[in-house]
C-alpha cells in the first residue's frame, strides 16, 4: 500500500510507544488517527503545526469508529486494545502490538484470515553470530532489544539507555543510526515470537537497505 494514501491509527499516542510512531510516521502518512487519555498533550501537538499528515485526535468518549477505516492499527498501551473490534476491520488490516504483556488473546488472531498481526521484529547482527542459545527465532537472530545491548556495547555506552517510560525521539534515531554503523539488519516482522513466513518485500526503514 502507498503510506501517503494510507490511514494509520496510534491507539495510546502519547505513551513510549505511541510518541515514537508518531514522530516516524507523521509525514509519511495520508491520514493519522490518535487515541489518548493526555488529549491535552495530543491538542499540543497539532498546534505545533509540524507535521504534514492530516491528524485527527480522538477522545475516551468518542465512539471508535474511525478504527475501522485504518489500514495500519498501532497499539501502543494495552488499554485501548478492546476499543479494536476485529470483525469490522478492513481486509488488510495491519495490527501492530507494541505492547508487553501482549493485548490480545489467541482467540482473536482466529476471527480473521485476511487481517495480519505483527507484535515486534527479528534482528539480524552482524556476522551471524551463534549465540548458543534460542530466542526462538532462527540462528543468528535476536529481539531488538538484545540488539540494542549489543549496539551499546560495541559503542562502550554502559547506561541504561531506553529504560523508563518517556525516551526521547532522538535517542531512537541515535539507536537506528548506530544500528546501521554496526550492520544490524531487520531481518523481518515477528509474532507470537515467531519470524513471519513471509516478510514484506522492497520495502526501507530507517536503517534497512536490503531485501527483507
Amino acid at each position: 500500500k502507498d503510506p501517503a494514501k494510507s490511514c494509520v491509527t496510534i491507539l495510546g499516542a502519547t505513551g513510549v510507544v505511541g510518541v515514537y510512531c508518531l514522530q516516524a510516521l507523521k509525514d509519511k502518512l495520508g491520514k493519522v488517527n490518535l487515541l489518548s487519555s493526555n488529549y491535552k498533550r495530543i491538542k499540543d501537538f497539532l498546534a505545533a503545526k509540524n507535521h504534514k499528515a492530516k491528524i485527527k485526535p480522538y477522545e475516551l468518549t468518542d465512539k471508535p469508529d474511525y478504527i475501522a477505516e485504518s489500514d495500519l492499527v498501532l497499539v501502543g498501551n494495552g488499554k485501548y486494545a478492546p476499543l479494536i473490534n476485529i470483525s469490522k476491520l478492513k481486509k488488510g488490516t495491519v495490527i501492530f502490538d507494541g505492547t508487553y504483556p501482549k493485548s490480545f488473546k489467541d482467540q482473536d488472531y482466529t476471527l480473521r484470515n485476511d487481517i495480519l498481526f505483527i507484535d515486534g521484529g527479528a534482528i539480524l547482527p552482524p556476522g551471524k553470530p551463534d549465540f548458543h542459545f534460542s530466542f526462538g527465532f532462527p540462528k543468528s537472530l535476536a529481539f531488538p532489544c538484545m540488539a540494542e545491548t549489543m549496539i551499546l556495547t560495541f559503542e562502550e555506552m554502559f547506561e541504561s539507555y531506553s529504560l523508563g517510560r518517556s525516551i526521547d525521539f532522538t535517542k531512537a534515531m541515535t539507536m537506528d543510526e548506530l544500528a546501521k554503523k554496526h550492520g544490524f539488519k531487520l531481518a523481518g516482522f515477528s509474532f507470537k515470537g515467531k519470524v513471519l513466513d513471509k516478510p514484506v518485500p522492497n520495502v526501507q526503514y530507517a536503517w534497512i537497505n536490503s531485501r527483507l
